[in-house]
């Protein structure tokens, strides 16, 4: 089977050309030739390096240009600019070999899924098992997050930073939810298996996530913890409406009152330091119910 021009590789940047640069430069070297490479630069164009693009003519590039930094909203832009068979989702801090998207495209054809999910390292080695630690996860965690590890087989999730999807699998559940500050994701994958998609996680297609300290969406952001609060209980109120999302609520309380962390439920002795705590975290609590209520209407 011919690979070549199947596949949009879809990539988000804010202030991260350095590690854009050795992207760019990577696709150039890949065993077979993506149809195009789109991305959606939210840096201000006054802040860019000049002539950057224009060091990569071979590569077919699509650049959009965004007037704010965004995360969901800036991937679903790339999609919709698209015109390949298969979408692949990359972010703009990674590294990965040179049959990368070969392997996303052989994957997904040999085992006749729609979606394939690599993992997200942050070395170049994968531990050969590993269990989450149910007594410090919630459902949603343990079943719906991501674990890099040598697991071939299906899963409920996808990794917005090594993803492919067959794209009509992805206009089918209208993309990414642009009302997600954060985690769009996993809740991406989540619609994805409900609608019937067939997730497919595999180790052929690695990257490895540099986790640039600079620029990306957290500079973008203030607030990260609130923000993930917030993610969870509007990932739990859609999805998990009722005793399940009353359940998340009251362990969110219980730790706040305990000093211990929120979601994972992990207790530090630093936090007793803080006297108000408790009650910031359970304002805090509050606040993101009343804003999921608004974002879910």
């Amino acid at each position: 089977m011919n690979l070549n021009d199947k596949a949009s590789v879809i990539i988000h940047t804010y202030y991260r050309y350095n590690y854009l640069q050795t992207i760019l430069e990577l696709l150039l070297k890949q065993t077979i030739k993506p149809k195009e490479v789109i991305i959606s630069d939210q840096t201000p164009i006054k802040d860019r390096p000049q002539g950057f693009y224009e060091s990569f003519k071979e590569l077919p590039l699509k650049v959009i240009n965004l007037d704010k930094p965004m995360h969901a909203p800036a991937q679903n832009i790339g999609a919709r600019n698209s015109t390949g068979e298969i979408l692949i989702f990359i972010d703009d801090d990674c590294e990965f070999r040179e049959d990368f998207l070969e392997q996303h495209l052989r994957v997904m054809y040999e085992e006749n899924v729609d979606v394939v999910v690599g993992p997200n390292s942050l070395t170049w080695e994968l531990p050969e098992y590993f269990m989450r630690d149910y007594r410090y996860s919630d459902p949603v965690s343990f079943f719906l997050k991501t674990i890099p590890t040598k697991w071939h087989g299906m899963v409920l999730y996808t990794i917005g930073g090594n993803t492919s999807v067959k794209r009509e699998a992805f206009f089918d559940v209208n993309g990414y939810d642009e009302k997600m500050p954060r985690m769009a994701d996993i809740e991406l994958g989540f619609r994805l298996f409900k609608n019937g998609a067939k997730i497919y996680h595999s180790t052929k297609p690695f990257i490895h996530h540099l986790k640039g300290a600079s620029g990306g969406s957290r500079k973008a952001q203030k607030n990260l913890q609130y923000k993930r609060l917030l993610s969870w209980m509007y990932l739990y109120k859609k999805h998990f409406p009722g005793w399940g999302t009353q359940q998340f609520i009251l362990h969110e309380i219980m730790c706040a009152i305990s000093f211990r962390e929120p979601i994972s439920g992990f207790f530090k002795k630093g936090n007793l330091k803080n006297p108000l705590l408790p009650l910031a975290r359970t304002t805090q609590i509050i606040k993101a119910c009343i804003e999921s209520n608004k974002l879910l209407k």
